[in-house]
């Protein structure tokens, strides 16, 4: 499953691979976020990543594990 959504500040890309969802941030042509879901039965761990175009993902920038949802 793919979807595309277009707006101002980007260009938001998800995809729905097995039981994970990504979501991807395009801000400009080098520059992107990328967001990894894991679900087991709902959506419950979330690592975003900072991605340049030096590197393929340059450091995590946020990362939420819930236990109780």
């Amino acid at each position: 499953m793919f979807f595309t959504i277009i707006f101002q500040g980007g260009i938001l890309f998800h995809y729905l691979v097995k039981d994970r969802m990504v979501s991807v941030l395009k801000i400009i042509e080098h520059i992107s976020i990328i967001a990894l879901y894991h679900r087991k039965y709902v959506f419950q761990t979330c690592v975003i990543y900072f991605v340049t175009n030096k590197s393929k993902i340059s450091r995590v920038i946020y990362e939420s594990i819930s236990q109780y949802i």
